[in-house]
């Protein structure tokens, strides 16, 4: 495993707000930042969201709040310890819940020799639950754990964390209805096997006796104790006391249990040799001599495979060369919104720059892509191929004709610079993110042109686009964002939702170097920013 560095401290963080930002990291991405970019922040990030959830299953197994928060962190430090082990990376919450009542377990056997007057005097001050409540609590995570993960995933992130099938569909790539499906399919499926407990309760009363707990909330004072505690876990350093024996165990039984199932494997593999081997040769014989007057049919050919899914256009964020990845937001596929794809581009992938093949470093923030997307079997998505749509060209409307669009793109002595550009036949118009007809633009709209490398006519004109680039200057007092490469500054709206990091933040936490992704309004007196995400953890260039 890569060596996992941390500052000296990770911050402080609220409990986790139940409804996330849609233009929010997802969890795969955060995952991969602590990976490959050794970033504390995201890990703390990681934590505030699922940390309510984590919690929850400690203290429902086990009965003593101390023993509950122990086993609360040594979850998160086996993820220091084994987050390149977790696959897909979108399913953090689903691996967490099952680490969560993995560790809870052990805990239980390690304490099991405990002093009853010591567990007394320990117990939490907590009401007592309602029945329906306290009749489902022994037996809800001994059965949710057994459910197939792609069923346990989304009751989880639904029922447990308070997750919209909107978001859930997001991070696993596939369509509304799939989710609600599967959720329902969960309900039905742990209802069945609370019943066989002799828990007699319908999968609707169950999606609501869930769905109606209060969160658990996680103290502060138990998010830093974890946070100091991966430090020392990041650096190689043993933690004492019950938190890290139970760290050790879990771990330990996690590396086990991977061993076991490849050595599993591998002797299935060698059974079945040994079986082939035995057999193979007098089944041959068998086979020819009832073959021998049969006349020769060919083999039909192999079914085709999935066509890869297109996508046809989307927004450069960021390349990372060394992990041959891009991230990247749709901006134009019906039913998808702004959807954020974090894809990999294997070696063997064309990237065609107009009619020439180039390489992974002719892409840079802002340009629009066209890829061809497969998937591998954990689930992941990886480009066969990626096409250059356009390169950028940000500027005012200020005057339209039938085939041309003139804007000003830049300031030369104190003047605007107006340049006209030609409309390509059948080129597309996106206003506020929706499909719209050329004759709906107005002059003063702030818009993005899409001219593709080595052409001249624009193929596509975003008004109220998304803008992405590097930070140039920030003028808090007068509200005002210039990126690099854009020679016009945008106005930042009074109300504009800043993140940094997948965290609410304001204009004063922006810093000159930060890859920003800047959603503009498409007002035809003036364009403003309406949202900014900065990756702060993201700054090495394109």
């Amino acid at each position: 495993m890569a060596t996992i560095t941390f500052s000296e401290g990770l911050p402080l963080l609220a409990p986790a707000p139940m409804a996330r930002a849609e233009d929010e990291t997802s969890d795969g991405q955060l995952l991969d930042r602590f990976i490959y970019t050794h970033d504390d922040l995201a890990f703390a990030e990681l934590v505030r969201r699922h940390g309510s959830m984590v919690l929850g299953v400690c203290r429902r197994v086990l009965d003593n709040r101390h023993d509950a928060e122990d086993c609360f962190q040594a979850v998160f430090l086996v993820l220091v310890r084994k987050a390149e082990t977790i696959q897909p990376r979108q399913m953090v919450g689903n691996w967490l819940y099952g680490v969560a009542y993995r560790t809870a377990l052990e805990s239980k056997k390690l304490t099991a020799r405990r002093r009853n007057r010591e567990r007394k005097r320990c117990e939490m001050p907590r009401p007592e639950p309602e029945s329906d409540w306290q009749d489902l609590k022994p037996l809800l995570d001994q059965e949710l754990s057994r459910l197939p993960d792609k069923y346990r995933f989304v009751l989880v992130a639904c029922d447990l964390e308070g997750q919209t099938r909107k978001e859930v569909a997001r991070a696993l790539h596939v369509p509304e209805g799939t989710v609600a499906s599967r959720l329902a399919r969960a309900r039905v499926m742990l209802a069945k096997r609370l019943a066989r407990k002799n828990l007699i309760i319908s999968a609707g009363a169950l999606a609501n006796l869930l769905s109606d707990r209060t969160p658990e909330e996680v103290p502060l004072a138990l998010t830093a104790s974890t946070a100091q505690a991966a430090v020392r876990v990041a650096a190689g350093k043993p933690i004492a006391g019950s938190v890290g024996a139970l760290t050790d165990a879990v771990a330990a039984s996690l590396s086990w249990t991977r061993t076991q199932i490849a050595a599993g494997a591998l002797m299935a593999l060698a059974l079945l040799g040994l079986v082939v081997g035995s057999f193979l040769p007098s089944v041959l014989a068998d086979r020819s001599r009832r073959t021998e007057n049969v006349p020769f049919v060919p083999d039909k050919p192999e079914a085709r495979k999935d066509k890869p899914e297109e996508v046809k256009e989307c927004l450069v964020e960021h390349v990372d060369l060394a992990r041959r990845t891009i991230q990247a937001t749709r901006i134009s596929d019906a039913g998808h919104g702004s959807e954020i794809l974090d894809v990999r581009v294997g070696p063997d992938a064309r990237i065609m720059v107009g009619d020439k093949e180039g390489t992974l470093a002719d892409l840079h923030a802002g340009m629009t892509l066209r890829l061809e997307l497969e998937r591998n079997q954990a689930g992941e998505r990886h480009a066969v191929l990626v096409e250059i749509v356009g390169r950028p060209i940000v500027g005012v409307v200020q005057a339209i004709d039938e085939d041309s669009v003139t804007l000003h793109t830049d300031v030369k002595n104190g003047e605007p610079v107006a340049e006209t550009f030609v409309l390509a036949r059948g080129a597309w118009v996106y206003i506020n993110g929706k499909k719209a007809k050329y004759g709906e633009l107005k002059k003063k709209m702030k818009v993005v042109l899409q001219v593709p490398p080595g052409k001249k006519k624009v193929v596509g004109v975003s008004a109220g686009p998304k803008v992405v680039g590097r930070v140039k200057a920030v003028v808090v007092d007068k509200r005002t964002l210039s990126l690099d490469g854009i020679a016009d500054g945008f106005c930042v709206a009074t109300d504009a939702h800043v993140l940094v990091d997948g965290k609410t933040r304001t204009l004063a936490d922006l810093r000159v170097g930060m890859i920003v992704s800047v959603q503009m309004s498409a007002d035809s007196e003036h364009s403003r920013a309406l949202a900014i995400a900065a990756r702060n953890a993201l700054r090495a260039k394109d």
